[in-house]
């Protein structure tokens, strides 16, 4: 979602690490941590499917506008 998010700001598509931190920086800091965590993947650890799922929602408000 941060490489849409980015995408939809600025027209081009970079990398899933720098459109990370540019969404740490520049996004509201509710999504903070479920980035952290996107960044840090593991199959060990159970994604938080209730955050994922709202952060795809805030993307898709985002595109709206």
């Amino acid at each position: 979602m941060c490489r849409m998010r980015y995408t939809l700001q600025y027209g081009v598509v970079v990398s899933k690490p720098m459109a990370a931190r540019w969404a740490q920086a520049a996004l509201d800091s509710r999504w903070t941590a479920l980035i952290e965590a996107a960044l840090a993947w593991s199959n060990d650890i159970a994604p938080d499917l209730g955050e994922t799922l709202r952060f795809i929602d805030d993307t898709r408000q985002a595109s709206e506008r």
